[in-house]
């Protein structure tokens, strides 16, 4: 389509939820295969939303399938935004909400983290961690 990755992060945000962000740097590189035996990239990035979380607090904005939601992404149930202990609290193919919330409790600083094949038959091996043990 002639997008650079943040043109197409903008866009997909936008159509798969609804919300204009303005798309930052990169945090997160997790490199995965699933059980299936697909090859997944997953790139997370820092972003702001044109809509603010609730009042009372920040927030990261989740959206979660199967259903769907026809006027943005039929995969697609519900947009909401989630605490970070929420987010913790989340399962996420692959598991990477800790490096998530690592990078959260960071402030969105530091090095970009390479996680690596991190699916697992078991997610809650990597709860809360920002990467695999060993890495």
């Amino acid at each position: 389509m002639g997008e650079t990755l943040i043109e197409a992060t903008r866009r997909e945000v936008r159509e798969e939820t609804g919300v204009e962000a303005e798309i930052g740097r990169l945090l997160i590189v997790c490199d995965a295969i699933e059980p299936a035996g697909r090859h997944l990239v997953n790139l997370v990035f820092a972003a702001t939303a044109a809509v603010l979380p609730p009042p009372g607090g920040a927030g990261v904005l989740t959206a979660t399938g199967g259903g769907g939601n026809p006027a943005l992404d039929p995969a697609i149930d519900e947009v909401r935004w989630v605490s970070r202990d929420e987010l913790l609290g989340l399962e996420l193919h692959p598991p990477i909400a800790g490096a998530v919330a690592a990078a959260w409790a960071g402030g969105f600083a530091g090095e970009v983290q390479v996680l690596g094949n991190v699916w697992t038959a078991d997610p809650s091996r990597f709860a809360g961690r920002a990467e695999p043990p060993g890495r």
